[in-house]
C-alpha cells in the first residue's frame, strides 16, 4: 500500500510540473507576441508621425506670412487662426507619438526650468477656455498660494495638461473641471513612500464626468489600453504618455474614480532641485514646430481619448 501511494504521489508531482513548466511556457510565449505587436504598433505610430511632419511645416510657414498681412479683414483671419490652432493641436500629438520612442530608450528627459507652476497652470488652463465653455462646462483653478516655484520642463507639463484636460472635456457632460495645486510632504499619500523626495507640489484635475469603473481603473495609464465600453476612442496612448512625462520628473501619478460620479487624476512633481549636470543632458532630437515659453493650445473640436 505504502508503494502504491508514493507511486501516485510521483505521478502526481511529475504531472504537476509538468503542467505548470507547459503553462509558464505558454504566458512567456503569449507576452513575447504581446511585446512585439506593441512594438510593431508603436513603430507605426512613429512612422506615420514623421510623415506628417513634413506636410504640417510646409503648411505652417505659408499660413504665418499670411497672418503676418496686417490689412487681413476679420472674415479672412478668423479661419486662418483656427487652422493655425489645429496645426498646433496636430503637432502636440504627433510631439507625443514622437515622446513614446524617447521613453522607451530612456530618452525622455526634463528640460527643467525653475517657474511658477500656478501662473503656468492657469496659461495652460485658460486655453481651453474657449471649449469649456462651447460645451457648458465651468472650471476653476485654485491654489495655497499665488507663488509656488518649481523646477519642471514647461513642453512636457503642457502636454500633461494637455492630455488631462482633453480627457475631462470628453466624458463631462456636465457640471465642472477643477484644477488644484498645493505642497504636500511625503507621508501624506501612499504613492510617495517610496520616494527619497520630502515634499512635492501636487496637482489635481478632476471633473464630474462619467468616471470610471474600479476594474479598469489600475489600467488606464497602460500604453494602448482602450476601454470598449466607451463611445468615442482613441489610441490608448495619451494617458500612458503622461505617466511618462511626470515619471521624467522622478513624479507619481495616480487616479480615482467612480463610475457616474467623475475622476481625479492627481500627479506629484518633487519640490526640489536637481543638479545643473542633469539639467544639461535634456536636448531633445526631435525640433518642434511650435516651440515657446508655453504652448498655445485651443481645441475647437474633438479632444484625446482617455489612456
Amino acid at each position: 500500500m505504502t508503494t502504491i501511494r508514493a507511486i501516485i504521489t510521483t505521478i502526481t508531482t511529475i504531472i504537476f510540473f509538468y503542467t505548470t513548466k507547459n503553462k509558464l511556457l505558454l504566458e512567456q510565449e503569449h507576452n513575447q507576441k504581446v511585446n512585439v505587436l506593441i512594438q510593431l504598433r508603436t513603430e507605426f505610430f512613429i512612422n506615420i508621425s514623421h510623415d506628417l511632419r513634413t506636410p504640417l511645416t510646409l503648411i505652417k510657414g505659408p499660413l504665418e506670412s499670411i497672418l503676418q498681412k496686417k490689412n487681413l479683414s476679420s472674415e479672412i483671419k478668423e479661419p486662418l487662426l483656427l487652422i493655425k490652432r489645429n496645426v498646433k493641436r496636430l503637432n502636440y500629438l504627433i510631439e507625443q507619438l514622437l515622446d513614446v520612442r524617447k521613453a522607451e530608450s530612456g530618452k525622455l528627459v526634463a528640460r527643467l526650468q525653475n517657474l511658477n507652476i500656478v501662473t503656468f497652470t492657469k496659461e495652460e488652463i485658460a486655453h481651453f477656455t474657449y471649449a469649456i465653455r462651447n460645451k457648458g462646462l465651468k472650471y476653476n483653478v485654485t491654489s495655497s498660494s499665488s507663488e509656488i516655484l518649481l523646477n519642471f520642463d514647461p513642453s512636457m507639463i503642457a502636454k500633461v495638461f494637455f492630455n488631462l484636460i482633453s480627457n475631462s472635456l470628453k466624458y463631462t457632460k456636465h457640471g465642472e473641471i477643477n484644477v488644484t495645486i498645493e505642497k504636500v510632504q511625503q507621508q501624506e499619500y501612499k504613492i510617495l513612500n517610496s520616494s527619497s523626495n520630502e515634499s512635492f507640489v501636487k496637482i489635481e484635475v478632476s471633473d464630474t464626468g462619467k468616471g470610471i469603473s474600479s476594474n479598469k481603473l489600475n489600467k488606464v495609464f497602460e500604453r494602448f489600453y482602450q476601454d470598449n465600453t466607451m463611445n468615442e476612442k482613441g489610441y490608448g496612448i495619451g494617458l500612458s504618455h503622461t505617466r511618462e512625462l511626470v515619471e521624467a520628473h522622478r513624479g507619481y501619478i495616480e487616479a480615482e474614480s467612480e463610475e457616474n460620479n467623475g475622476t481625479t487624476i492627481r500627479f506629484f512633481l518633487p519640490d526640489n532641485s536637481y543638479s545643473s549636470a542633469e539639467e544639461t543632458n535634456t536636448k531633445s532630437n526631435e525640433d518642434d514646430l511650435f516651440r515657446g515659453t508655453f504652448c498655445e493650445i485651443i481645441l475647437t473640436c474633438h479632444f484625446t481619448n482617455m489612456g
